[in-house]
């Protein structure tokens, strides 16, 4: 179950990676929120010149329900104006929310002598002394070359500015003074100061708000949050794997230990050393490999150094002696899940539990430095020391073969001066 588990989470980090390369290289390619203003059977333009002051400028419909219109400016006002205020419904004026989006798209001709349009956003703004919401609307602005009219021009909500004249006639406090697109009554264009003399014609084609549901940044932070999680699930499931793993394989070694020592007294163990002899190392690695557990093992092969002259100079009763003390200590350097037997004579063979080939080095130094450092004949000073062969258990495992690398590596030890470990290297 924990295993299939692992498998689909590996589909699904395959898939997400694929996920995310599209979202984030084709961000700009998805799907937009829109919301078409023009053309719209609701809406409601008025068209405002400086005829109010005294000015002779004049407005026409050229098409109220193509919304094409012109102005012709005259000089009797010393600052002409004419624009036309398009609202999204009659009065009471509805009032729209631009947050969601991030700009407005406009297509727009125009036929003039104009430099430059200006595009203005009202957004409602509550003033006791005025109660005409277009006209106390916030005056949120942005000029354009004419010329860039030539196709549709995108407008972008955070590059519009809110107008001095505005800030001063409604005496707005410094908290408000931002442009703020949160509850828009009305898109409106016109001419800036100095407009042209003459007449110029207009004609709005389609309008529309358009952004993303949702933005880079949420959508970045989403895929942190996504990818955290979905690696944080698979480092639970494999610590719960491990963990069930780990409880497996203490079951088992405690049995491979159990039958160890069943093995030791059906008399397969050395009579000198009572450590497994050769035949009890045989049955367990039979046993391991039924298991499937061989291939966590290494073979170290020991071997005393210059042992015979031990024998020749003090006697083989000390020889004995010493491979007795020898056992002993190797012994103490075990693990209960290790396994260490006599192979003959001189020779030792421990199999090593390893699952991490880093800890070969530093546990077989151990075993030689504590061959090392131990007194091995009581009363003399003579220094025993011993060369180690060590060799992983690959998978297929093959005990044989393996033991074979580990003895090549204990005869390379031998001819580099001895009392060393050596590590076979393929």
């Amino acid at each position: 179950m924990i295993k299939t588990t692992l498998n689909n989470f590996g589909k699904i980090k395959v898939l997400s990676f694929i996920f995310t390369i599209i979202l984030v290289l084709f961000y700009d390619d998805l799907p937009k929120r829109t919301l078409v203003l023009v053309p719209h059977v609701d809406n409601f333009a008025q068209e405002t010149t400086d005829q109010v002051v005294g000015g002779n400028s004049e407005f026409e419909w050229l098409d109220k329900d193509q919304l094409k219109w012109s102005c012709t400016f005259k000089n009797q006002y010393a600052y002409p104006y004419c624009n036309i205020s398009l609202a999204w419904s009659k009065r009471p004026f509805r009032q729209i929310d631009f947050s969601p989006y991030n700009h407005v798209k406009l297509d727009l001709e125009y036929t003039g002598a104009a430099k430059f349009l200006r595009v203005f956003i009202r957004n409602a703004y509550h003033d006791p002394k005025n109660l005409d919401p277009l006209q106390s609307g916030k005056f949120n602005n942005i000029t354009k070359y004419a010329a860039s009219f030539k196709e549709p021009v995108l407008i972008y909500f955070d590059e519009l500015r809110v107008s001095d004249w505005w800030i001063d006639d409604f005496q707005v406090p410094p908290e408000h003074v931002s442009p703020d697109v949160s509850a828009t009554i009305a898109l409106g264009i016109d001419i800036p100061h100095p407009a042209p003399l003459g007449n110029h014609e207009f004609h709005l084609r389609s309008l529309t708000a358009i952004g993303d549901y949702f933005s880079k940044e949420i959508l970045y932070f989403s895929i942190i949050i996504f990818w955290s999680i979905l690696l944080l699930g698979e480092i639970i499931v494999k610590y719960i794997n491990l963990q069930k793993k780990s409880r497996s394989y203490s079951k088992i070694l405690s049995q491979m230990s159990e039958q160890s020592a069943l093995y030791k007294e059906k008399a397969e163990t050395d009579k000198l050393t009572e450590i497994l002899n050769r035949e009890g190392l045989e049955q367990i690695v039979e046993k391991l490999k039924e298991q499937g557990l061989l291939q966590q093992y290494a073979i170290i092969v020991l071997d005393i150094d210059y042992f015979k002259r031990i024998n020749d100079k003090y006697g083989h009763a000390v020889g004995d002696d010493v491979l007795r003390e020898l056992a002993l200590i190797i012994s103490s350097c075990m693990r209960s899940y290790d396994i260490f037997a006599r192979w003959g004579g001189e020779e030792f063979v421990i199999l090593f539990h390893c699952l991490d080939d880093s800890h070969l080095l530093t546990f077989a130094e151990k075993i030689r430095k504590a061959v090392e450092s131990a007194t091995l004949i009581k009363g003399k000073k003579s220094l025993i020391t011993a060369s180690l062969g060590v060799a992983k258990i690959n998978n297929p495992p093959n005990f044989n073969s393996t033991f074979k690398m580990a003895d090549e590596a204990l005869y390379a030890a031998k001819g580099a001066g001895r009392n060393r470990v050596m590590i076979y290297q393929k």
